[in-house]
C-alpha cells in the first residue's frame, strides 16, 4: 500500500480468496504445485483490512505488469481502478495468445 498526499494506492494486488481455483487452476498443470502460494499466505484484500484500509480508503490499484500473481488480488477488490501499462492492457485484453492464470478474469 502506498499513502501518498494525492492518492492511497495497492501496489501488485497479487493474492486472492481462493487463488488455487480462481488462478492457479488455469495455469499449465507442470507449474501449479510449483507456482501455488502456501495455505498461510494472506489474500490482499484480507491483508488491507487487517492493516485498516477499506475499500473507500483506496484509489486504485497499479499493477507492475499483468502476470497473474500480480493481479489475482484484483478479485476481491471490485470497482477499484486499476492503472496498467498501454502494451500490458493490450496485450491482456486483445492479445491473440491469452493470458493464464485467470489474468483476464482479474483485470
Amino acid at each position: 500500500m502506498v499513502t501518498h498526499p494525492t492518492a492511497t494506492f495497492v501496489v501488485d494486488p497479487g493474492v486472492c480468496v481462493n487463488v488455487g481455483e480462481r488462478a492457479v487452476a488455469q495455469l499449465p498443470a507442470v507449474l501449479r504445485a510449483a507456482v501455488k502460494p502456501s495455505a498461510d499466505v494472506v489474500p490482499t484484500a484480507a491483508a488491507l483490512a487487517e492493516q485498516g484500509y477499506a475499500m473507500a480508503d483506496i484509489d486504485f490499484a497499479l499493477p507492475t505488469h499483468a502476470h497473474w500473481d500480480h493481479v489475482c488480488g484484483l478479485h476481491d477488490l471490485p470497482g477499484l481502478p486499476v492503472y496498467l501499462h498501454r502494451t500490458e492492457h493490450d496485450w491482456v485484453t486483445t492479445g491473440s495468445v491469452v493470458p493464464v492464470g485467470g489474468v483476464r478474469d482479474s483485470l
